[in-house]
């Protein structure tokens, strides 16, 4: 390269996939051979690491953020479909951990809500049985490089059933995976990936009485990033 009127030079030096990481020293040198006394340091990280964006733009492997999550599956058993939205927290650590990932309900305390069946004992029941179910699910998973891992553990779960003026308590024989996910981002704020859940079984305390947690489920989940 040649040098301006005022001996300035100026270069576009391009970072490509052959420069090992680590710490490399930017030094100049005339046609003449002589080098300029200091180098410039130069650190080389894999993508996402020392604040840098990750694969595909994803968020730095440090970054705390949220994701909005619709999952689409169903029985690999019977067929039957099923969607459901949840909300994945991702909270960062410095480099080089890497983040991690919970829901907001994944704290170890247990958590109750109502609903309704429409299947109880194998019948269909059209109009619906009423149940109150208290669970207790603890996390695991990382985040690193633009790729998400996610483990739902359930170690705790009581359904109980109000039928026929009856209130049957099932439990489940825990803990069992709920849910694992697994996925990429593929835009700077879209991920998407692979969704399974265990079957769960329960023991109720009413002879004859029996509740399926469903088979075993395989599907696929996309999710939009959210601020912290």
């Amino acid at each position: 390269m040649s040098s301006d009127a005022k001996g300035n030079i100026k270069a576009i030096l391009t970072i490509t996939n052959r420069w090992a990481v680590g710490r490399h020293t930017l030094t100049a040198e005339d046609a003449s051979g002589y080098a300029t006394k200091n180098g410039v340091t130069v650190m080389i990280v894999a993508q996402g690491q020392a604040n840098t964006p990750g694969p595909n733009g994803a968020p730095p492997n440090k970054s705390s953020f949220k994701l909005n999550i619709k999952i689409q599956g169903q029985d690999v058993v019977t067929g039957q479909q099923f969607t459901d939205q949840e909300t994945l927290v991702i909270t960062g650590h410095p480099d080089p951990a890497g983040g991690t990932v919970c829901q907001p309900a994944d704290d170890g305390k247990p958590h109750t809500f109502a609903g309704t069946y429409y299947t109880f004992n194998g019948v269909p029941y059209p109009a619906g049985i009423p149940y109150r179910e208290t669970f207790t699910s603890k996390c695991s998973g990382s985040y690193k490089g633009g790729r998400l891992s996610y483990n739902q553990t359930v170690i705790s779960d009581t359904v109980v059933w109000y039928y026929n003026g009856l209130a049957i308590t099932c439990v489940a024989n825990a803990p069992y995976v709920n849910q694992q996910l697994d996925g990429t981002f593929s835009s700077h704020n879209t991920m998407s990936g692979t969704f399974s859940s265990d079957s769960a079984t329960y023991t109720c305390n009413r002879q004859g009485y029996r509740l399926s947690g469903g088979d075993h489920y395989d599907g696929d989940w996309t999710g939009q990033l959210v601020a912290a």
